[in-house]
């Protein structure tokens, strides 16, 4: 691996999301993600919403050959009534594991396995959504 995240496990309250939901194959990403928090961001500045200013992607399920069941958005300081193709969702509540990718989107593979790996050697089984 081409770096060493520092991973970290917490517990967390749910939070609402503005989101859009997209389909993605694993070489569409890159794309696909940012265009569709720009839609996002485009929702929440002509509305005028307030926000927390982190972009968020919620893997809910597919893998590689299938492609990625998607919910892309921010997350929000409070729920909101959503208006076509933005909706108001959550990121659910419980243990999270997380660490933080700096460095190209192209390794971002690597920080996933350092979190799955670091998941493995401690005993922790991944829910499905990521």
């Amino acid at each position: 691996m081409s770096q060493n995240p520092e991973i970290k496990i917490s517990e967390v309250a749910s939070q609402p999301i503005a989101a859009v939901r997209r389909h993605a194959m694993q070489s569409e990403l890159s794309v696909v993600l940012p265009a569709a928090a720009g839609v996002v961001w485009e929702y929440i500045r002509a509305n005028k919403l307030p926000d927390s200013g982190l972009n968020v992607a919620v893997y809910l399920s597919g893998g590689c050959a299938t492609g990625f069941e998607l919910e892309v958005g921010v997350v929000m300081p409070a729920p909101f009534k959503g208006d076509g193709e933005v909706f108001c969702s959550t990121l659910p509540a419980g243990k999270v594991v997380t660490a933080a990718h700096i460095g190209p989107y192209d390794k971002m593979g690597e920080t996933h396995g350092a979190i799955h790996w670091w998941m493995a050697m401690n005993g922790i089984k991944p829910s499905g959504v990521s």
